[in-house]
């Protein structure tokens, strides 16, 4: 069971992190400063969860 969590945190993190490349790359293509915001809270939103991911667990 260890090994899948390892699986699932490594391309989770590699999976959340190449699509907030994505969508930053985007950002500069919009004329609509709200979409281009949005868009910035979006990436915010994915990388904190990619480094959420990658985090140790705790152990009681």
């Amino acid at each position: 069971m260890e090994f899948i969590k390892v699986l699932a945190k490594t391309y989770g993190n590699y999976l959340l992190t190449t699509q907030a490349l994505k969508v930053a790359e985007t950002i500069k293509k919009d004329e609509n400063i709200v979409v281009s915001l949005g868009k910035l809270f979006l990436v915010d939103k994915l990388m904190d969860t990619a480094t959420w991911l990658m985090k140790p667990e705790d152990k009681e």
